[in-house]
């Protein structure tokens, strides 16, 4: 499995990509400019996997999006609400479900290891715009469609938000990779994830400190009593902006950027016993005295005289075994220090919402 619970993580949609920041997840958005790429992430450390963001849900007009003009007018439902210019699309249509594939593609060839499914379990209250609604029993669908679809490309894929549905339908828990959450601290719905490290799948969770122009929920109280909750589900737990740029607050001190070498294998069992062996004596024999010396051993027999056997064929010649140096491998740790980006305007507005309306 590529992503495990432990892995500590950066997510960085906005602003000039940071490196530096000592995680071995980081969660970009490859398609969206701003010259973040994959490419970029792993130069630091190429044991680092990279988790991309999709927007499956609904698009963004304006020319966000490459693919903007394969969508017919047909399948782009109401405008999201609170959202200009940003609009559902139908996920039952097949050229739908066709440009989501090219951009899973896409992802593949960029260095993606795993999706992030954006806006994949919305609440459309019936204001879907489409006639007849977007059901639950669409989303359901959908969501087996497009998880068997990365996981046919060889990447994972993980639950983006949407933890009510998954509580109704928990074979999830199970079919995706990991979870990405938001604002479970400040929305006090963090146990729905929990199912999740249970099964032994991580949930990449993070909480804001400001509201923000992306309509982010901030935390209530202090950043270590968020930090505090999301460490106490075992959830690799940061804290942001609600711009996300490199700004970072990481909730639990982490390890070197490379994973601990596998520990060594275990001792091969014991060989069959040997003989056993001769019983002590009981008696030994007494040479007299307090300090026995026993007599001396008898003296050698006179060595035969020596022979030239050198051309002799039934002494076979000696073998020479040439030895070689053999390289040492090296093991090096990368490591590095955090750092802050400074806050910027988000150019994406899908980039951190909740899948819901409420």
């Amino acid at each position: 499995m590529a992503f495990q619970i432990g892995m500590n993580w950066q997510w960085q949609l906005t602003g000039k990509l940071d490196v530096s920041v000592p995680a071995l997840v980081y969660d970009i958005d490859v398609a969206g400019g701003d010259g973040i790429n994959a490419a970029a992430v792993k130069s630091r450390n190429p044991d680092r996997k990279i988790l991309c963001y999709v927007n499956v849900g609904s698009l963004e007009t304006g020319n966000q999006r490459a693919d903007e003009k394969q969508f017919l007018p047909s399948e782009l439902g109401s405008e999201y609400p609170g959202w200009n210019g940003e609009y559902f699309v139908d996920i039952r249509s097949a050229n739908v479900r066709r440009i989501m594939q090219n951009r899973f593609q896409a992802m593949k060839a960029a260095g993606c290891d795993g999706i992030e499914p954006d806006n994949m379990a919305i609440e459309y209250k019936g204001n879907s715009g489409f006639t007849p609604g977007i059901s639950t029993a669409d989303q359901v669908n959908y969501m087996h469609w497009f998880t068997g679809a990365v996981h046919d490309l060889g990447m994972s894929i993980g639950a983006k938000n949407g933890g009510d549905i998954l509580a109704k339908y928990p074979e999830f828990y199970s079919i995706f990779d990991f979870a990405v959450i938001e604002e479970c601290t400040a929305s006090n719905n963090c146990q729905l994830y929990s199912p999740f490290v249970k099964a032994g799948r991580p949930v990449f969770a993070a909480d804001y400190v400001n509201s923000g122009s992306g309509g982010c929920k901030a935390i209530k109280g202090s950043v270590q009593d968020a930090c505090d909750t999301l460490n106490s589900y075992n959830f690799e737990g940061i804290i942001k902006n609600c711009n996300l740029d490199a700004t970072v607050t990481q909730c639990r001190s982490q390890g070197p950027l490379t994973p601990p070498p596998p520990s060594p294998p275990p001792p091969p069992p014991p060989g069959p016993p040997g003989p056993p062996s001769p019983p002590p004596v009981e008696n030994p024999p007494s040479f007299g005295g307090e300090n026995p010396t026993p007599p001396p051993p008898p003296p050698p027999p006179p060595a035969p005289p020596l022979q030239d056997s050198s051309n002799d064929p039934s002494i076979p010649q000696s073998t020479i075994f040439e030895t070689q140096d053999l390289p040492i491998p090296i093991n090096s740790d990368s490591t590095s220090s955090s750092s802050s980006g400074s806050a910027s305007t988000p150019r994406h507005r899908h980039l951190h919402r909740r899948d819901h309306l409420g």
